[in-house]
């Protein structure tokens, strides 16, 4: 297939429109076997043809320091094909906020899903997503693996045409998890990667069969979220040496916040479980070499605009913690690369703050879809040269019962982060940090807490504009 791109030059999205009824006709052709909530009335559509194919690659809690060693086919397909983002954060470093903001491009606290409950997961409007702005605009949705913590296997996920998704938990997320698949109920006993690599080819497959449609395609893996768990023959593959980094080597907390001066043992922890983790994303580089060649063979790869990213990091024993939910560099980082053949650089590095709710305004303006504008998007695309000079980085108490967990919010920029842990209200401030990360990468001081009042930064305009952005909608989180 080669179907022409939808950005010329790289820069400007092509926005052609069908014949008004010609459009309605294709719409309702392409939405018919969509399961899905009611929708606003549909916008103007640009040519089906005109469009890319859009690839989303998602690990679950893959830290940056050196996992991505272990992936030298994801690294050449992305990294050397096309652009990395060293500056990437996921938003609530939390699996289903996490998800919920890569599906709509919006903050946590503007899409309502703070936790990993049902509870939680009731509060995002599908109306507000991706897959329901290109389905209307004629894509085929699918999603393999897994898709919103505490959501229903019984029940369907909305805008997505073709479907497997986990209800997985510890090993169960590996082997022998509780799967959906196209509206049956499946226990699925083979590797949860090597099933979902199978799913996404036979769908390739498929969609080559309408060969002028567009898809969107979700492969989000349970690898190398603990316990991590990969085939028998990856048992004896060679991991890179662990690296006993100044952050994991850390035994004075005394300046960070009470909650946790209180865990123990999470060096030791981390370090046992450390070849487990790096073995489990074998199969998913595997996986990722696979869509490749399969993309090769249907001729799509110029015409699909890809993605790989994790949905948030994880503390591997820096400041002797071991969890995500944290607001430090280990687990709010996250690797993220695209490729767009014509459109994101071969082989670049792009250092500019970003986070994963840039994801979605991204594939907006290179399928040349305008979201509905109930839901404001608090991202920016990354097909532009606009930057942002902070971003906000926001959680909630998950765990009312488990103090160790506790609400805050952060201002991240490239040279600095400053923390503010809350009550359980998120009303009164209980703890502050300041990190200078030019000459504190690892966050070892805190200089708002380290006995020294002469070092003590002016944080007066950080604090208002990190309450305006606990507020932002919109253009305003910019």
């Amino acid at each position: 297939m080669n179907r022409s791109r939808g950005r010329a030059g790289g820069r400007t999205p092509l926005r052609t429109a069908l014949p008004a009824g010609l459009g309605v006709a294709l719409l309702a052709l392409f939405m018919s076997a969509a399961h899905r909530a009611p929708r606003a009335e549909a916008q103007e559509l640009p040519l089906p043809a005109l469009r890319p194919n859009v690839l989303v690659i998602m690990t679950d809690d893959q830290p940056v320091n050196n996992t991505m060693a272990m992936m030298p086919r994801t690294r050449h397909w992305f990294g050397q094909r096309g652009t990395t983002f060293t500056n990437a954060f996921a938003t609530t470093p939390l699996c289903c906020p996490s998800r919920a903001s890569i599906f709509t491009g919006r903050y946590a606290h503007n899409h309502g899903v703070k936790a990993n409950y049902r509870e939680e997961t009731d509060n995002l409007d599908h109306d507000s997503t991706m897959q329901r702005y290109l389905a209307e605009a004629g894509y085929r949705n699918a999603i393999f693996g897994k898709y919103l913590n505490g959501w229903d296997r019984a029940e369907d996920p909305p805008f997505f045409h073709d479907w497997a998704i986990i209800r997985g938990g510890k090993e169960r997320g590996y082997y022998g998890g509780d799967w959906n698949v196209n509206g049956q109920q499946e226990v699925v006993s083979r590797y949860s990667t090597n099933y979902i690599r199978d799913h996404a080819l036979r769908f390739l497959e498929s969609a080559e069969t309408l060969d002028a449609r567009p898809w969107m395609m979700f492969l989000n893996v349970y690898a190398p979220h603990h316990p991590s768990l990969s085939p028998e023959r990856y048992a004896e593959v060679d991991v890179p040496r662990w690296i006993d980094d100044p952050a994991r080597r850390e035994s004075n907390l005394a300046d960070k916040p009470p909650f946790a001066r209180r865990v123990s043992g999470a060096r030791r922890r981390a370090k046992e479980n450390y070849e487990a983790q790096m073995r489990s994303l074998v199969p998913v580089d595997r996986m990722v070499e696979a869509v490749r060649l399969q993309l090769r063979a249907l001729g799509e790869t110029e015409d699909t605009i890809a993605f790989f990213m994790s949905d948030n990091g994880y503390m591997s024993g820096e400041h002797q913690l071991l969890r995500k939910s944290e607001p430090y560099t280990p687990a709010t980082k996250i690797p993220f690369m695209t490729r767009w053949p014509g459109n994101f650089e071969a082989g670049l590095t792009d250092r500019r703050v970003i986070g994963n709710i840039d994801l979605a305004p991204t594939v907006y303006e290179a399928a040349g879809v305008t979201p509905d504008e109930s839901f404001p998007v608090d991202g920016m695309s990354l097909l532009d040269d606009a930057t942002r000079d902070d971003i906000l980085l926001e959680y909630w108490q998950e765990h009312p019962i488990n103090q160790t967990y506790v609400p805050w919010a952060s201002l991240r920029t490239r040279r600095f982060q400053y923390i503010e842990y809350y009550d359980q209200d998120m009303q009164q401030v209980r703890f502050r940090e300041y990190y200078d990360l030019h000459s504190d990468p690892w966050q070892l001081e805190n200089l708002l807490n380290d006995e020294d009042p002469a070092n003590d930064p002016d944080v007066s305009m950080i604090e208002q504009r990190l309450g305006e952005l606990r507020r932002c909608s919109g253009e305003g989180c910019r």
